[in-house]
């Protein structure tokens, strides 16, 4: 099949055009941001893809791009500006990669998952925080070190949110390789020796954070103990400068918890990953 857009891979020439079309809604863009800010648009560690040529915005101002495409080791992530983008160069283009982990903008994927009828999509709330208005005691509150990540992981594998398709090893290395070059940190709460509670901070850069990874092990649920460690994170990040931190949740239990910590639904947000045959 052929289509009447362009593809180029992007370079680090074209930063500034690239990040001045994603500003434009930073909360769907906050991975993208991370990586480029981390790695570069030259790195082996990721590639963006542009389909061009431009389309309008409606007020006459051409988009640089229809669309573009994120790959970050094996998770990508498409994202259009405009809301009748041509799908066809996307789904080649992960097809062609065989992506198999691909999530984005809810409306952006919605225009794909028939094409990628090999992946399984789970819709989520995105949600964004400016600042924290709950009050609750965060003494005792701590950040892990590499030498935590083992007890972390065993936490995370215990849950049964987590432990679909879990690969300890590899998810073990995911998150030093995060906490080793920043883009990543965990924060704890510990009952009776052991972690009980931990949320993870991701695709971390100068200006935001997405918090990831909220749980608490089962023997210690229902006392508030996750809250009071995203208020300290959430807390904390802000501190350093960061302008917003967002997360996705589909739980509403879970979203009333983070509404009163001050986090606002701004959209939803769609994670795919293969399905089990």
């Amino acid at each position: 099949m052929t289509h009447p857009m362009t593809l180029r891979r992007l370079g680090e020439a074209d930063r500034d055009i690239l990040l001045h079309y994603l500003a434009g809604e930073p909360e769907y863009n906050l991975f993208v941001f991370g990586d480029i800010e981390r790695f570069g648009l030259d790195s082996d560690q990721l590639d963006v893809w542009a389909i061009e040529p431009s389309r309008t915005n409606g007020s006459g101002v051409p988009y640089p791009y229809d669309s573009i495409l994120l790959r970050f080791k094996d998770y990508y992530i498409p994202y259009s500006r405009s809301e009748d983008f041509s799908t066809g160069p996307v789904l080649d283009l992960l097809l062609q990669k065989q992506a198999k982990n691909v999530s984005g903008k809810g409306s952006v994927i919605s225009r794909l998952k028939s094409g990628l009828e090999h992946i399984e999509f789970t819709d989520t709330f995105l949600s964004r925080l400016n600042r924290v208005v709950m009050d609750v005691d965060t003494d005792g509150i701590e950040k892990a070190t590499l030498d935590n990540i083992e007890e972390i992981t065993r936490l995370y594998s215990d849950i049964d949110e987590f432990d679909t398709r879990y690969q300890f090893q590899q998810s073990m290395q995911r998150s030093r390789d995060a906490l080793n070059s920043g883009m990543g940190r965990f924060w704890f709460l510990r009952r009776d020796g052991h972690i009980a509670a931990v949320s993870a901070s991701s695709a971390e850069n100068s200006v935001s954070a997405m918090i990831v990874g909220v749980a608490t092990s089962p023997q210690f649920r229902n006392q508030g103990l996750a809250t009071r460690v995203v208020v300290a994170q959430c807390r904390e990040l802000l501190r350093e400068g960061k302008k917003f931190l967002c997360l996705f949740y589909y739980n509403p239990e879970a979203g009333r918890i983070y509404h009163r910590i001050g986090f606002e639904d701004i959209g939803t947000w769609t994670m795919g990953k293969p399905k089990i045959l």
